[in-house]
């Protein structure tokens, strides 16, 4: 109580603690008790050790509050002097500085114990009260604070000699720009400017859901996960069976209507995860507040049915050699991607698993094809049987001629079964754990293992389904009735193979 009521120590306590800032200065945000994971968040945000943060949360876990009260913090506590906040749609940047604006101008406890940060003598007049959004803004102590879209370079932005110190990533992935290859990758773009554009002492704070695990934020999440200076917080509204905010949220319609007959102050009232889930659905819930964008249930391929081993351990052992192409071939640049998997059988009839996808036209595809058959000898290449693929028999051909090399071609056809199906009959030999994976080289490969059957993409997995059909085909034949004539010493030196 003794520091609530001295100005001098509740400023400096509030300085040492967000979470304290965030009690006293913003009582009026704080209708539930505060969760342990809040308790988490809060002190990673104070922490200047820290070079970053992910927070993943389930919808309504506050976290684009607390990242607003962290910002209002930095401000008047002079720990920044240029703030970003980004988001897919700039106008959602400019709401969340509307609201900090609004806080600094207006908050009476802020007012009385830092004065006036923000004039600004028509925040309700009529340009904001319709737009209620502000693109940037500097404070009375000279900090700079300014909206941004993910669609904006955030190369060479400066204010005076200060480069960007703290970058809010909020809303930058949605239900709308997960199925978006383009938005993906603008967003990655985006984000690998940010990594190396930083001022030293920056700080990114990156608010997110778990929609999808091929997008922006598992790229993101990936690129930082081994960072000793980042952390990671991944919080359902669920976690092993325990509610993780208990205040806020009950299991049952039933539970919340006792509860709250008893509560006076709607505000206050608990929230049935049943009626949240009625009211979503079952997949939005389990995306949304969960972290799973499919359940444990609905994940076809186990993680725990992985098998890995390294390149170096592949090559101290012999082995048959396959690969297969599952082809999306066009002279666009927007083609889709082809899939490619190399499959090498040892000894105890393990598969050895590495794979990739690559934006290919018809001659690319050639060269990659004879590139790799002239360094692997493989004992059979398959591909689907296409109009496409027919069409390229000519120029293959020729090209084969010219370099003296011939390729073990098997025509693949899907002979009328669903690819759905197709890929699912690989399901068993990785239930048998009877399939490695080589290490570093099929990350493409599993995360469209763990999406399916809901996966944008799924190119590289039908080409590991096709394996089936090609290896099956050559079960019982030796290598040398497909090789025709392999002579890797005419191979021509110099030639450039295929760059992903």
């Amino acid at each position: 109580m003794d520091i609530i009521e001295d100005k001098n120590k509740r400023i400096f306590a509030g300085e040492e603690s967000l979470l304290f800032f965030s009690l006293y200065y913003f009582s009026h945000y704080h209708n539930y008790s505060v969760p342990d994971f809040h308790r988490e968040w809060y002190e990673a945000l104070n922490n200047p050790e820290l070079q970053g943060e992910m927070l993943i949360g389930f919808r309504e876990s506050a976290k684009t509050s607390l990242v607003k009260i962290k910002v209002i913090h930095d401000i008047l506590y002079n720990k920044k002097r240029f703030i970003i906040w980004t988001s897919k749609d700039k106008r959602k940047a400019e709401a969340n500085l509307f609201d900090i604006a609004l806080e600094l101008q207006t908050n009476k406890r802020i007012l009385n114990d830092f004065g006036q940060l923000f004039y600004e003598d028509n925040m309700s007049n009529e340009r904001y009260s319709k737009k209620k959004g502000v693109g940037e803004f500097i404070t009375t102590n000279k900090i700079k604070v300014k909206a941004y879209s993910t669609g904006q370079s955030p190369r060479g932005e400066v204010y005076k000699e200060y480069r960007p110190d703290l970058v809010i990533l909020d809303d930058y992935e949605n239900v709308d720009t997960i199925t978006s290859d383009a938005y993906t990758t603008e967003v990655i773009h985006y984000i690998d400017e940010l990594l190396s554009g930083l001022s030293g002492n920056a700080q990114i704070i990156s608010l997110s859901n778990r929609l999808t695990f091929g997008g922006s934020v598992s790229y993101l999440e990936n690129r930082v996960k081994d960072f000793d200076n980042w952390r990671i917080f991944d919080v359902p509204v669920i976690k092993d069976g325990i509610i993780q905010w208990k205040d806020k949220y009950v299991m049952t319609d039933a539970e919340a209507e006792e509860i709250n007959s008893k509560i006076e102050d709607r505000a206050k009232w608990k929230v049935s995860l049943q009626s949240k889930e009625r009211l979503l659905g079952y997949q939005v819930y389990n995306r949304e507040m969960l972290n799973t964008p499919l359940t444990e249930e609905e994940i076809e391929f186990k993680k725990m049915w992985y098998l890995y081993r390294t390149r170096e351990e592949l090559e101290a052992i012999r082995t048959r050699k396959f690969l297969c192409i599952d082809t999306a071939l066009s002279e666009k640049d927007s083609a889709d991607f082809t899939g490619i998997v190399e499959c090498e059988i040892d000894r105890d009839g393990y598969w050895n698993i590495s794979a990739d996808q690559y934006k290919l036209n018809p001659k690319d595809l050639v060269d990659f094809m004879i590139t790799k058959h002239a360094e692997k000898n493989y004992e059979a290449i398959g591909i689907e049987k296409t109009s496409f693929t027919e069409g390229l028999k000519p120029y293959l051909q020729e090209k084969m001629r010219e370099r003296g090399i011939y390729l073990p071609i098997k025509e693949l056809k899907h002979g009328g079964t669903q690819k759905e199906t197709r890929i699912r009959g690989l399901i068993p030999r990785y239930s048998n754990r009877s399939i490695y994976h080589i290490i570093g080289e099929c990350e493409v490969l599993q995360k469209q293992q763990q999406t399916f059957p809901k996966s944008e993409h799924d190119d590289v997995l039908d080409a590991e389904a096709y394996l089936l059909q090609l290896i099956g085909s050559t079960s019982d034949r030796q290598p040398q009735q497909f090789v025709q004539s392999i002579n890797p010493g005419s191979y021509k030196k110099g030639y450039t193979s295929f760059i992903k």
